[in-house]
């Protein structure tokens, strides 16, 4: 069966800029309702527009309405302007796979064969962006890291850092293509963040945080890495993986790492 992305699948899991829940389902709303609040009459609804170019007729009348820098400001400071950009780069995302429909069946056998066809590059692609993550934060390297450098080099932190392994995870535009997103939900799932707005080092949950000192915070962040270390060593005692038996064999060592299945292992 295939896979189907409606824009608002897409702009929580596939966009560029993924978007949270409640993000999403304001966008959605100021697309349902933008008509009515500009106090005009659409040809059609917005979210039914399949194709960019009866988009582009309906984008251009929005956006020239005399109050619609005024509306736009009224309603969630900007969602309106920001939810007609993300549809036109919906609706983009859609005629490249080739849909006229405008909900993309992704995951066929047509897709994967015309995904195929760029194969070759992507493997030079995924060789360069592994050997690059391997250098700065594979097993050798973070097992010799230790105090604050072990936190800002792994965890998000309070510098505008963005070279972290939690950030490049996240939000370099590449892992995310090559390897699938995790963006989303909150920094929580990491195991360890720097929180910007109380100036500490947190985790716990977000129903139940724990603040941490920078002196918690190593002693968490060491604890990690070593989860890390150990799955790394039964994964390298994995080479070679092709039945749904030794995939089971491999999680269940795993599993005995403490949290696995979060982000971090932690």
């Amino acid at each position: 069966m295939a896979f189907r992305v409606t824009y608002a699948d897409w702009l929580e899991h596939y966009a560029p800029r993924t978007k949270g829940r409640n993000t999403v389902n304001r966008y959605c709303r100021a697309l349902n309702y933008c008509g009515e609040w500009l106090g005009i009459q659409l040809e059609k609804p917005i979210l039914e527009c399949v194709t960019l170019e009866e988009f582009s007729a309906i984008y251009d009348t929005l956006f020239s309405q005399p109050n619609f820098k005024s509306v736009n400001d009224a309603h969630g400071n900007g969602d309106l302007s920001a939810a007609l950009n993300r549809y036109k780069e919906y609706l983009a995302f859609v005629e490249k796979l080739g849909s006229s429909t405008g909900d993309e069946e992704l995951y066929t056998p047509a897709w994967f064969a015309d995904q195929a066809k760029d194969l070759e590059s992507l493997r030079h692609e995924d060789a360069v962006l592994r050997h690059s993550f391997e250098d700065q934060f594979g097993p050798e390297t973070i097992a010799h890291l230790s105090g604050k450098e072990l936190l800002t080099r792994m965890f998000y932190s309070d510098v505008e850092n963005k070279s972290n392994m939690c950030y490049m995870l996240e939000f370099h535009p590449q892992m995310r293509e090559i390897y699938g997103s995790i963006a989303g939900g909150s920094a929580f799932k990491f195991g360890l963040f720097y929180h910007k707005k109380n100036h500490c080092w947190t985790t716990g949950s977000p129903a139940k945080p724990q603040y941490l000192s920078e002196e918690e915070a190593i002693k968490i962040a060491e604890t990690i890495r070593n989860n890390l270390l150990d799955g790394a060593e039964i994964l390298d005692a994995h080479t070679f993986v092709s039945s749904v038996q030794d995939y089971e064999l491999l999680y269940e060592e795993l599993s005995h790492i403490p949290i696995i299945d979060n982000v971090c292992g932690f």
